[in-house]
């Protein structure tokens, strides 16, 4: 006899059956997945081809399996400008990390540190690398597909497919390193787009110094400050390996210094700054990651001291606290920015004041009277800087705070500052 079901039976039956796992959902944008977007770009109207470009880019690395045909527009739609503009910067923004352009070093060793940091500081250690299981698969796609189509993307004819394949090299960050000499070359194209672009990358793509050092000393002349600027910024993360710059940076310096120039899209208002950043700042700081071999650039940073610029006065004060050479010169030149009319730099120069110690003895009397006249951090600053110069431990036990250091900032505020993304 065949056992039936009723109704109610059957229902908990159904309920007891594991129900079917959710298929992948593919990404998509503007209603159209992955697969379908390919199909598109792999298709013969150059206007939809070059939307769908635009669309695989905006979707980034789940839209991966599209990269063959990306690197194929790039190298072969030699009549399709609009869809290399943008295969160009789909490939980067894809196969690289946009999303991680805020992970550079932001500003210098606090000021009131030693630049190597605190004297029993264990050794700095890399996080753990979290696991990927599609990561051998991925360098693979970046070293076979990616990268060469964008080497060759920075020879072709547009600048603007020029442009975005140095932006995306950026996005790359160190996987683009063998690009590091075309970059280079490209700091000299007539497109203000790829120069800034292509000096932004080699601040990440960790260039070898040998074949970039002369290009970026050059493009610190350049005629666009942003350019100059990102020049800068790449020297800067080089750090000590950028000693052979070093004329060059300090030539940069005191023209800036004397006739400061702009870097107002470098960072935004939000930042809190007082006034808008200038060139000087980022060279200031590309100095101090110099380190103490910048030392002959003293003089220059000194400039810097007094320029009208708050954020560069700011930056002078980090070079000087991180170069820490000529004891007698540098307290001397600090000592005016106590009585500075922003109160960000009084507290800072008081920091950096107390990072030589007995050398600025000098230095206690218009300590004292600025911390007697000042309140908060200030007055906080003040007083650490008295206790250090005087040989004493800075206080810093239970109910009380150690020192702060105001105003401490990069202009940058890590990697990509300034860059162009061009779309079609």
């Amino acid at each position: 006899m065949r056992a039936m079901l009723v109704p109610g039976m059957l229902l908990a039956a159904l309920a007891l059956r594991p129900a079917p796992a959710p298929a992948a959902q593919e990404a998509a944008h503007e209603g159209r997945t992955v697969s379908e977007w390919r199909a598109v770009l792999d298709g013969k109207d150059g206007k939809q081809r070059a939307r769908a470009a635009a669309a695989l880019a905006r979707i980034g690395a789940p839209a991966a399996e599209a990269l063959p045909s990306l690197a194929k527009a790039v190298v072969g739609a030699t009549k399709d400008e609009s869809l290399r503009v943008n295969a160009a910067l789909a490939l980067g923004r894809i196969g690289g990390s946009p999303d991680r352009l805020g992970d550079g070093p932001s500003r210098l060793p606090p000021p009131g540190e030693p630049a190597d940091g605190p004297p029993d500081a264990p050794p700095a250690k890399d996080p753990p690398a979290k696991p990927d299981p599609d990561g051998e698969a991925r360098a693979r796609r970046i070293r076979e597909l990616v990268l060469p189509a964008l080497q060759k993307a920075l020879r072709d004819p547009c600048g603007d497919v020029r442009s975005n394949a140095a932006l995306s090299l950026l996005y790359l960050r160190k996987e683009g390193s063998p690009a590091a000499g075309a970059l280079a070359k490209a700091l000299g194209d007539p497109s203000v787009n790829l120069r800034r672009n292509a000096a932004a990358a080699l601040g990440v793509v960790d260039p070898d110094p040998a074949l970039v050092l002369g290009p970026l000393g050059k493009a610190l002349a350049d005629a666009d400050a942003t350019v100059a600027d990102s020049a800068a910024d790449a020297l800067g993360a080089l750090g000590a390996a950028a000693l052979p710059a070093l004329g060059d940076l300090r030539a940069a310096l005191r023209r800036d210094v004397a006739a400061p120039r702009s870097t107002l899209d470098r960072m935004p208002r939000s930042a809190g700054v007082p006034t808008w950043p200038t060139l000087s700042c980022d060279l200031c700081l590309a100095l101090g990651r110099i380190g103490r071999a910048a030392e002959p650039a003293l003089p220059e940073v000194f400039l810097a001291l007094r320029a009208k610029n708050v954020p560069a006065r700011n930056a002078a004060l980090q070079a000087v606290s991180a170069i820490r050479g000529d004891p007698a010169a540098s307290v001397a030149a600090v000592l005016p920015l106590l009585e500075d009319g922003e109160e960000s730099i009084r507290g800072l120069a008081a920091l950096v004041l107390s990072d030589f110690g007995p050398d600025a003895r000098s230095a206690l009397p218009a300590l004292e009277k600025l911390r007697d006249a000042s309140t908060g951090s200030v007055r906080q600053n003040a007083q650490a800087a008295i206790d250090r110069i005087g040989g004493k431990a800075v206080a810093t036990g239970a109910g009380e705070e150690a020192p702060t250091t105001p105003g401490g900032f990069s202009i940058m505020g890590g990697v990509g500052g300034g860059t162009v993304e061009i779309w079609r």
